[in-house]
């Protein structure tokens, strides 16, 4: 700083206090080597300036397209993850249903055996009473005595009241030697079950409906759809 400056800044301070001196900024010079190194780098970018601009332009398109490539990868394995995922919910909803649908078949069946089973029971007992009652009276007898009691169920008319094999064998007096509390035979029991499984299945009866009574003709049990055994009686 001048010795002119300095006292033309002197109103700036207070009197009787020495100015400040302010340095100037001088550039320090540069060396041979920087001036060098500076040479060089100007050669190179003039020279290689387009090269590293292009592969620098390439370097970026590498890595966008990288960058796209990836994006849409992983868009493409969410999309099959998805569609695996809707693919397997589909298939556990179908695997649910058809374990539903078979619980409740099984449970149906489950019912309808237990049912066909108790009324088995019953027709048994009056089957189990012809055996007992006549002498040479088989298994066909029985089963034709059963076949009458569910007549009855079907049948209408005097027997409308009748609704179910259980009503049929709870007749009173009907049926020979029968009682709620007698035993009976696994043969028996089979035909049983067999003739339930009439009713319960909606199977076909061997005969026709109107079959309501039976007799014991001596050497076997025939049915009759009326009670007087005349010309007028058909008989199975």
């Amino acid at each position: 700083m001048t010795e002119r400056f300095a006292r033309q800044m002197m109103p700036l301070w207070a009197e009787g206090e020495e100015p400040v001196r302010i340095m100037e900024y001088r550039e320090e010079p540069r060396t041979p080597f920087r001036m060098r190194m500076d040479e060089i780098g100007n050669r190179i970018l003039k020279k290689y300036g387009i090269f590293m601009v292009v592969m620098a332009i390439w370097t970026i398109s590498i890595i966008c397209s990288s960058a796209i490539v990836k994006h849409n990868t992983e868009k493409a394995v969410r999309a099959e993850m998805a569609a695996e995922y809707a693919v397997a919910l589909e298939q556990y909803k179908a695997e649910q249903r058809e374990a539903e649908q078979a619980a409740h078949w099984l449970s149906g069946d489950a019912s309808r055996e237990a049912a066909i089973n108790q009324d088995a029971v019953r027709l048994a007992k009056i089957g189990q009473g012809v055996m007992n009652t006549y002498t040479g009276a088989d298994l066909e007898d029985a089963r034709k005595v059963m076949i009458c009691a569910l007549c009855r169920v079907y049948s209408g008319g005097e027997f409308a009241k009748i609704t179910s094999i259980s009503d049929a064998v709870n007749q009173e007096n009907q049926w020979w030697g029968y009682s709620a509390d007698m035993s009976y035979t696994t043969d028996v029991f089979d035909v049983a079950v067999e003739v339930s499984g009439i009713f319960h299945n909606s199977e076909p009866m061997p005969c026709s409906s109107d079959m309501v009574y039976a007799s014991w003709n001596g050497q076997e049990i025939v049915l009759r759809n009326r009670w007087e055994d005349n010309s007028m009686a058909r008989h199975w």
